[in-house]
């Protein structure tokens, strides 16, 4: 059974975009030039690139604990420009956690147009395993920013902003996650259930 999560006030085989008809795919599950791990050798952790079917340059990526530190940060090669977007964005990760492996957290880390850098995290303290989707949503105003750093801090998103990286928090260093898909949704509609009468 999948579970949801969110992050603060606001769920990597392939990549789609609905926004402005961007198609990301390519920057982030290439083989050559989707993500990199910061300090990932002194950390302990391995990132391995998944092909779709043998020798495809597309693919997912599996993130691989060897013991040392809990924490792991994924940075995209070439950050992601949000779209336009009238209210809010959706942003959605398909995540799946080997068996052993227990999630705790999931941040996005986003950088605005004066080069502060936002993070927005999970309700720590929960526990994830199995297949899981991460969801954050990013409001076009007013949107509180708790953890911050980099230039020009005012704890506010001034955009336009960029998606620069993840991060991950394991209960124990051992196991692994694979990142299955991300998807980035303009203005989502809110679906209302039907009134059903007898």
């Amino acid at each position: 059974m999948k579970k949801m999560f969110s992050f603060f006030t606001i769920s990597v085989m392939a990549i789609s975009m609905r926004a402005a008809g961007n198609d990301i795919a390519a920057k982030l599950f290439d083989q050559s030039s989707g993500f990199r791990l910061h300090e990932g050798k002194v950390r302990k952790q391995k990132l391995i690139f998944i092909p779709e079917i043998p020798g495809a340059d597309t693919g997912s990526w599996r993130i691989v604990w060897e013991k040392g530190e809990k924490i792991l940060e994924l940075i995209l090669k070439h950050p992601i420009k949000l779209p336009p977007f009238e209210s809010k964005i959706r942003i959605e990760m398909e995540i799946e956690c080997s068996p052993g492996a227990t999630l705790l957290a999931a941040d996005l880390r986003l950088q605005d147009a004066e080069g502060e850098v936002c993070m927005f995290n999970s309700n720590r303290g929960g526990r994830y395993t199995g297949n899981i989707t991460a969801i954050w949503e990013i409001a076009a105003t007013g949107q509180k920013v708790g953890v911050s750093w980099g230039r020009n801090i005012n704890k506010k998103l001034d955009f336009p902003v960029s998606i620069t990286n993840f991060a991950f928090l394991l209960q124990q260093p051992k196991g692994d996650i694979t990142i299955k898909s991300l998807r980035l949704i303009t203005d989502p509609q809110e679906v209302q259930a039907e009134k059903v009468t007898p």
